[in-house]
């Protein structure tokens, strides 16, 4: 697939894991960036970078600008999850 359902082109890397996706007027294209096993570990664009870290496959902490969620999983099920930085906290 090279282009999504509203015309935006797709772009892949010789994996075939989809690294960038063009902007429509007004939007900001986005950048995705990928660990040595495929998992996704950035994400660029709409403002701050985010990175992703994973523990054994789970999604254990994310970082946005100033932001930072980390989140407490218990048999593959998110049980919690705190946010710190100027965002709103839950």
């Amino acid at each position: 697939m090279i282009r999504d359902e509203e015309n935006r082109e797709l772009k892949y890397d010789s994996l075939g894991r989809l690294t960038q996706v063009s902007a429509l007027p007004g939007e900001t294209p986005s950048g995705y960036r990928y660990d040595p096993v495929d998992k996704l570990v950035g994400l660029e664009g709409s403002g701050d970078q985010e990175q992703r870290y994973y523990r054994n496959g789970d999604l254990v902490n994310q970082i946005q600008g100033s932001n930072s969620n980390t989140f407490m999983s218990g048999k593959g099920v998110v049980l919690a999850e705190h946010q710190v930085g100027d965002g709103p906290k839950s």
